[in-house]
């Protein structure tokens, strides 16, 4: 499937006027969104750490609002499982509508963004 690139734009901005963390998988993700201009400070990255250490790092930046943005693929959805199983209940509100645009947008992974981005700019 080809990536709508209108789709992932507005994705993007909506993303950079958020007040929330946005909770990825690995450095190379974080790498993207912060080149497409969403600050560094509000992304973290969940691969190799625990939910409970996860957590402790989110409570520290004190976001209310949780952004799970995980890669569509079968990874990405067992992560996506595991963190709605572990923060869902909690005082944190989870928006899953940003996970489910990208699927939708034909986005396979969230460290192509970037490159999908710029190529389609040039």
């Amino acid at each position: 499937m080809i990536p709508n690139v209108a789709a992932l734009e507005d994705i993007i901005k909506d993303l950079c006027q958020e007040d929330a963390c946005i909770i990825v998988e690995g450095k190379r993700d974080v790498s993207a969104l912060a080149y497409l201009g969403i600050p560094k400070g509000r992304i973290l990255e969940a691969a190799q750490i625990t939910y409970s250490t996860l957590e402790g790092r989110i409570r520290q930046k004190e976001y209310q609002k949780l952004v799970p943005l995980f890669d569509n693929d079968r990874t990405g959805e067992d992560r996506m499982a595991g963190f709605m199983s572990y923060f869902s209940g909690g005082d944190m509100t989870i928006d899953e509508s940003y996970s489910r645009r990208t699927k939708r947008a034909g986005l396979a992974c969230i460290e192509e963004l970037d490159n999908i981005l710029e190529r389609c700019r040039n």
